[in-house]
């Protein structure tokens, strides 16, 4: 667990958004970021963990992995994704698992349990979990 924000060289960190918010990070993910830094060596030892060419220090800016997924939907097909739609596809994902909508709306830094809503959607899978609960 560790806080998201932005560390530049001798400054403190700056949180992300209005509110800094922890990140829980599973085990899986840990172990990929492991076997990320391994195979990626850092440019300099003020380099960001994902960094870009023309500014290793700072790495991506907010709108870097925006335009990377866009463009990725775009290389396999995918039509009428948007920016929120990995985000969307996770909530929905983790509700069919049974996920509170609190706690998705914790893990997502929403503070308005309205918005994480909008979030989740319902498919048949989900529906036919629900009926058979009866």
């Amino acid at each position: 667990m560790g806080l998201i924000g932005i560390k530049y060289p001798g400054q403190p960190m700056k949180p992300l958004g209005v509110i800094p918010r922890a990140v829980f990070v599973s085990p899986r993910l840990r172990k990929e970021i492991a076997a990320y830094v391994a195979a990626v060596p850092a440019k300099n030892a003020n380099a960001a963990l994902f960094y870009t060419q023309k500014c290793p220090e700072r790495g991506f800016t907010a709108n870097t992995p925006t335009r990377f997924f866009l463009t990725l939907y775009a290389r396999v097909g995918i039509e009428g994704a948007s920016r929120h739609s990995g985000r969307r596809s996770c909530a929905t994902a983790l509700a069919a698992m049974g996920t509170g909508i609190r706690v998705l709306m914790r893990l997502m830094g929403h503070r308005n349990i309205a918005v994480t809503a909008t979030y989740i959607d319902a498919n048949d899978d989900m529906l036919r979990n629900a009926v058979a609960l009866l």
